[in-house]
């Protein structure tokens, strides 16, 4: 039985939220941070709880709400764009190769 659509959209993002805090730990971090320091670091920078960024990699990725400031902090290092942090149905589906 294959992903719906929808369920394909909440694995890319939470996916795309796992690059991201990977990204900031290799820019910021030089590799060595914690899982429990980069929550708490994406959480300082977005003046949230480091349990809310926690909440994030369990679940739906980076609500759209947190999106920009989001890219805000990747793009200090690197080039990021907002499709690859919140990837939508239609990206979903072009991973699908198309189906619907």
């Amino acid at each position: 039985m294959s992903k719906s659509l929808s369920a394909i959209v909440v694995e890319l993002r939470r996916a795309a939220l796992q690059a991201a805090l990977r990204n900031i730990n290799l820019h910021v971090f030089d590799s060595r941070a914690t899982e429990r320091e980069l929550h708490e670091y994406v959480a300082g920078e977005l003046g949230q709880y480091p349990g809310l960024i926690r909440c994030w990699t369990r679940h739906e990725g980076v609500p759209r709400e947190f999106v920009s400031d989001m890219l805000s902090i990747l793009n200090r290092h690197s080039v990021w764009a907002r499709h690859q942090l919140y990837p939508n149905k239609t990206i979903a589906a072009q991973y699908l190769g198309g189906e619907r």
